[in-house]
């Protein structure tokens, strides 16, 4: 009994560590390396390193090994200044070392001696090309990201995920990018030949896969997002869940400075579509949508206007120690969305099966469908305008602290779906 107690106990531990240590693996941060040599190339052990946050000016530090090598881990997605400094050379400084999620920047040093204390700024350019890795991937950063044009009428607005789409490698199924009716499952991203489950939803290195379908459960603004990314092929091991694309989003936060932004995306859909052949939906006047008119043989555009807007703001809360960030955005959609669908003929309601009670039953289902009223597209085609109203309104908070590399809390809601 003792010993069966002892294996239990056991092996609940180790299942512990395992779940302890893939929660860890799941990369939100990039790191710094390289080698330091002096000018004869000689490798220098012990040189401390050093690599500084320029926007919370948390820093980072460690040294370099008897081999001359140094590696500096979890560093936030940021911009750097990277010193190094050996009593008896001439300390060195790069700046605008700029840091990426999943990313290993190596950054070489070489020192000179130096007979008084004195220290080179050099301005870093950075590298597109990746020395230490070879997934394949697409990184967007906060800049490119407002760039990407993202449909709005969707009811989860300019939601980060749908970027996805648009990466190398990554095709879509059909339909828009939020829910598809896939028959198997899973969103519209499908990268490199696999299937729509294959693809793995991240928010801040947290899961955010919705386990019914295996698409994202929780849509999430470009507007409160610093960094995307999108691997696709030879990523490491620590990414599980999926044999495709691995989808990551990492969220913005405050620094120490204050900044915020505000926006508003406007569409309307009858003054925005232009002329159509007779046998397809065209602009029409109030009367013609009201219908107190007889409107085109095609019918009528939707008529819905859609306003997105939203606001964030950030900064310290303590000065290069704990910054706050906050999001609100709202997305409301007015007005009438045509819809149309295929129902029996007058001919085909005729219900004889011999039963009073099955003809009963027929015909209060028979009943459901209208009529058809456009026999110029289809005879059985029905076409209606039906006013609707929807909203979505998505929050999001985030406190961190300079030196924090552990991801930070979040609330992030979007309702309805």
């Amino acid at each position: 009994m003792t010993s069966d107690l002892f294996r239990v106990r056991a092996l609940a531990l180790v299942m512990l560590l395992g779940v302890a240590g893939s929660a860890r693996a799941q990369v939100i941060t990039g790191t710094v390396e390289g080698r330091v040599t002096d000018s004869q190339g000689a490798v220098l052990p012990g040189v401390a390193m050093t690599a500084v946050n320029t926007a919370t000016k948390g820093m980072f530090a460690g040294t370099t090994t008897s081999e001359g090598l140094y590696r500096l881990t979890f560093l936030p997605p940021a911009t750097y200044e990277i010193k190094a400094e050996l009593s008896g050379f001439r300390g060195e400084m790069r700046q605008g070392v700029v840091v990426r999620v999943n990313d290993a920047v190596v950054v070489d040093f070489t020192l000179a001696i130096a007979s008084v204390s004195e220290t080179i700024t050099v301005q870093a350019t950075a590298s597109s090309v990746q020395v230490t890795r070879s997934e394949l991937k697409r990184t967007y950063d906060e800049a490119t990201l407002q760039e990407v044009p993202l449909g709005t009428a969707d009811a989860v607005g300019r939601n980060v995920y749908g970027v996805a789409t648009k990466a190398p490698g990554v095709t879509t199924p059909g339909g828009r990018f939020g829910r598809a009716f896939l028959g198997s499952g899973g969103g519209n991203v499908v990268a490199n030949g696999t299937t729509a489950r294959s693809t793995n939803y991240e928010l801040d290195g947290i899961s955010n896969v919705d386990p019914e379908d295996n698409d994202y459960r929780t849509p999430v603004s470009v507007e409160a997002v610093r960094e995307f990314e999108v691997l696709t092929a030879n990523y490491n091991a620590e990414f599980g869940r999926a044999g495709g694309a691995q989808v990551r989003a990492i969220s913005k936060s405050g620094t120490n400075l204050f900044h915020g932004s505000a926006s508003e995306y406007f569409y309307d859909n009858q003054r925005f579509q232009s002329e159509a052949t007779e046998v397809q939906a065209r602009r029409c006047t109030a009367d013609q949508i009201a219908g107190l008119a007889t409107a085109p043989a095609g019918g009528c555009f939707g008529d819905f206007r859609t306003n997105l807007y939203g606001a964030t703001a950030g900064g310290p809360i303590v000065s290069d120690r704990l910054f706050y960030f906050a999001m609100f955005e709202n997305n409301v959609r007015r007005g009438t969305n045509a819809s149309t669908g295929t129902v029996p003929l007058a001919s085909e309601r005729t219900v004889n099966t011999g039963s009073a009670a099955g003809n009963q039953i027929i015909n209060e289902w028979l009943a459901l469908y209208p009529m058809p009223n456009r026999p110029e597209i289809n005879p059985r085609r029905y076409q209606a305008n039906d006013f609707r109203r929807r909203r979505s309104a998505s929050f999001a908070s985030d406190t961190r602290t300079a030196v924090s590399s552990s991801p930070p809390k979040r609330d992030s809601r979007t309702f309805p779906r």
